[in-house]
């Protein structure tokens, strides 16, 4: 279906054994991953088209996994800004997996210094490990990742995890489970709100420090907690009387100010 050429990790500079397939060409570097949910929220989605445009504006090619939801969508404004972009797919070049959207991985291949990574050769039916496999690959291709949506033990948590393990940059934009487990383990936190996001995601592609927003006098004694906390985060147990302190604590989180991973436990955005 597609016509590809054989190349190997070494040429990839992969970690991953094993020969891959690329229709089109591949994007130079330096790469941002964006990955998230495949039932992704409406509102995550529109952040797609200001993610794409701050990376055009600082010369950064996209790298995702051609899959439903979150990974499709950047695809599709990155073809729309004309920003150069990979999609790695966990299948071979003649069956092309979600099928639904081999309109678009036709327009990718035929872009301009834009790319499909076939991760298996043909006749290769695809089955759940090949998505794991392919997620790794996702990571290594990129200097950076950016998770949009992420549920508990997902798929898109899980890229995200294998990229603080590989020492990628990583930012989740706050708001849904996986991303904030993500942010409690040290990941960048970016506000859901598409005005403070745009510039917050182009500040922390400069690779500017994220500047810690301030906590209100009302929710001082929480700043003062987590400070006493440290890295084991703060426990809703520790709270003298947690009924009446519950509406600071998710007045904090509606502020982007903490995220609560796992229930009970709280942690400071960094």
């Amino acid at each position: 279906m597609f016509t590809t050429r054989t190349v190997t990790s070494v040429d990839l500079g992969l970690a991953t054994a094993g020969p891959l397939f690329l229709a089109g060409a591949l994007p130079p570097g330096p790469r941002v991953a964006i990955v998230g949910s495949r039932a992704a929220r409406r509102d995550r989605l529109a952040l797609l088209g200001p993610a794409v445009a701050a990376m055009q504006a600082a010369g950064l090619a996209l790298v995702s996994g051609g899959a439903i939801g979150v990974d499709i969508a950047a695809h599709r404004a990155a073809l729309s800004g004309g920003v150069p972009q990979l999609a790695v797919l966990p299948c071979g070049a003649d069956r092309p997996y979600p099928s639904q959207h081999v309109p678009w991985y036709r327009s990718i291949a035929a872009a301009p210094a834009s790319g499909l990574l076939f991760c298996h050769p043909p006749g290769t039916e695809p089955c759940r490990q090949m998505f794991a496999s392919r997620n790794a690959i996702v990571v290594e291709l990129a200097t950076a990742v950016l998770v949009i949506e992420a549920a508990a033990r997902s798929g898109s948590h899980g890229t995200g995890a294998l990229a603080l393990k590989r020492k990628r940059r990583l930012a989740v934009v706050l708001g849904s489970p996986g991303c904030a487990d993500l942010a409690a383990r040290g990941a960048t936190g970016l506000p859901c709100e598409p005005d403070a996001f745009a510039p917050a995601f182009a500040a922390w592609l400069a690779g500017e420090a994220a500047s810690q927003r301030r906590f209100p006098a009302e929710l001082a004694w929480l700043e003062e907690a987590l400070a006493t906390a440290g890295p084991r985060g703060f426990s809703l147990d520790a709270v003298p009387d947690p009924l009446h302190r519950l509406v600071d604590l998710l007045t904090a989180q509606r502020l982007g100010l903490i995220v609560e991973s796992p229930p009970g436990r709280y942690w400071r955005v960094g």
